[in-house]
């Protein structure tokens, strides 16, 4: 997941590719994604998309690898640690997976296409501006495809968004190697947040490649009333 060093890619522009839309762009958007997504720029329950994948790692990166919904082949540990009105789910750290998971449907659903972080802890800088200018430059040619219940998602460029500087606290064995303790980080990558499902069966594919790195999951979901 941290995709700097070396492709640690969690699952995770040209940075702020969020720079504002118009009106008109930001509702074709929506229109085109079916109106089932959240459009890039918009609130989320209160946060900006950055602020979202800022707290996308606070949750990974607290999890030890035995635990961890990145490590899993089978969505076995896609509960852990969810909270709050948006249910995260991983990629992996290369490779594809097939996951079933059980999600609420009173909760967003937020996946990372591919995404990466830079830290302070991983020697990646000091500054926001150095963590930013890392993460950024991770992303750099990517390609990704997303797809919601057997629909391809549109302008999947728009979905990359770089994270405010943040604190994250990495437990001991997290799935990236980080040292355990706290440290500040910007992230950046693809993510897409989905308005919260119907109660049934739903599936959610995503892919995504940076040079040889390349990581894609199918999660099979069951949304609950």
């Amino acid at each position: 997941m941290n995709v700097g060093t070396l492709v640690r890619v969690g699952i995770m522009g040209i940075a702020c590719a969020l720079t504002a839309l118009p009106l008109g762009a930001l509702s074709a958007m929506a229109q085109s994604n079916g109106g089932q997504v959240f459009p890039p720029n918009s609130p989320v329950y209160g946060k900006e998309y950055g602020e979202w994948s800022a707290a996308w790692w606070q949750w990974i990166l607290a999890i030890p690898a035995a635990n961890s919904p990145v490590n899993d082949p089978t969505g076995a540990n896609c509960g852990v640690n969810q909270s709050g009105p948006v249910w995260f789910l991983a990629g992996t750290t290369g490779g594809d997976a097939t996951r079933a998971c059980t999600v609420p449907s009173s909760r967003a659903v937020m996946f990372p296409i591919i995404n990466g972080e830079c830290s302070q802890a991983e020697g990646n800088g000091t500054t926001a501006q150095q963590l930013r200018r890392c993460a950024i430059n991770q992303m750099r040619g990517a390609v990704v495809s997303a797809i919601v219940d057997h629909v391809p998602l549109q302008n999947l460029s728009q979905y990359e968004v770089t994270s405010p500087l943040y604190t994250f606290n990495a437990v001991a064995g997290n799935a990236f190697g980080i040292a355990a303790g706290s440290s500040i980080s910007v992230a950046d990558g693809y993510y897409v947040i989905v308005r919260p499902f119907s109660p049934g069966s739903h599936t959610i594919q995503f892919r995504g490649v940076i040079g040889g790195f390349e990581t894609g999951v199918t999660y099979n979901l069951t949304v609950t009333p």
